[in-house]
């Protein structure tokens, strides 16, 4: 059951993720100055590369959002800043009416794991911005419970709630028996 004022963060998983990467780096600047105080030139120059080819990998997903976080209210949503150590995530930071959002849409991502295990459905809430307006991420949950989630929302903010798959993917449901 959603209650307004609705607190969210939906950027826990982009944290952990943001912290290993700044791990391995420690552990490659270490590495690198190892190798050089060592005299092993050949090996810091390949730990060099591998720290660029990751400094470059972070820089393309820099643009790629990462959730949200803060609090849901009828009339507006205030999301705020979140940062790992020193690095701030690419979220939206501001506060929104809730006129200048048109739909509450749940995105669906399918996720088969690599050891043996069956597909889950993991549905992405997000309140969808007209235009000028970002799109909030405000729950990620098993699809079910998304789609649940989505509704009660937009009961509550009176926003029409709109299926959506990924970009890039389509899903097709297929029915047995």
């Amino acid at each position: 059951m959603i209650t307004l004022p609705y607190a969210f963060d939906t950027t826990t998983t982009w944290q952990r993720i943001v912290k290993i990467v700044f791990a391995v780096a420690g552990v490659l600047l270490l590495a690198i100055m190892g190798g050089l105080l060592s005299g092993k030139f050949g090996g810091a120059v390949g730990l060099s590369i591998a720290i660029a080819i990751l400094w470059w990998v972070a820089r393309r997903v820099r643009g790629f959002p990462m959730g949200a976080a803060g609090t849901l209210t009828q009339s507006q949503v205030e999301t705020r800043p979140v940062t790992v150590l020193w690095y701030s995530l690419p979220v939206p930071v501001g506060r929104f009416s809730i006129d200048r959002f048109d739909s509450i849409g749940v995105i669906e991502h399918v996720y088969i794991p690599q050891t043996a295990g069956t597909a889950t459905n993991t549905g992405s809430v997000q309140l969808m911005g007209k235009a000028g307006t970002p799109n909030i991420e405000v729950a990620v949950r098993d699809i079910d419970d998304a789609i649940t989630v989505a509704s009660e929302l937009g009961n509550l903010l009176r926003l029409p709630v709109k299926r959506m798959d990924a970009p890039g993917s389509r899903t097709v449901r297929i029915t047995v028996g």
